[in-house]
């Protein structure tokens, strides 16, 4: 009986259980997206009420550098379920292309990030 009874008031207990740790959840979410509302709303404050702040033009090679970095996201994940089937030749076709595709990203980078240190040179 003692037993039967404790897997009654188990359910009821986990589901206390359950929903509290729902509630702790909830309010570290909540507050976690008040504090990010706030910091937005105050970069947004700042940019349109200061002269400090400064628009920055971003180079092109940063858009192609996002779908390079895509697409070696797209290949990553093709070999990781290449690897999962066993298939050996078809992991190494797409984890070659994903190792050109992280070197062409950080090609990409170098360029980006040599285009506005070029452009202070100049201005100075």
């Amino acid at each position: 009986m003692a037993r039967q009874q404790r897997r009654s008031q188990s359910p009821a207990a986990d589901g206390l259980r359950r929903q509290t740790l729902l509630d702790c959840h909830h309010h570290r979410y909540r507050f976690h997206f008040d504090v990010f509302h706030g910091a937005r709303q105050r970069f947004i404050v700042l940019r349109r009420g200061s002269d400090l702040w400064v628009t920055v033009h971003l180079p092109r090679i940063l858009w192609a550098n996002t779908c390079v970095l895509l697409a070696s996201s797209f290949t990553l994940e093709s070999a990781r379920r290449r690897l999962f089937l066993a298939d050996a030749s078809g992991f190494r076709k797409f984890w070659l292309v994903t190792t050109a595709l992280g070197f062409l990203f950080v090609a990409g980078q170098l360029i980006a990030w040599r285009q506005p240190c070029r452009a202070r040179r100049v201005h100075r």
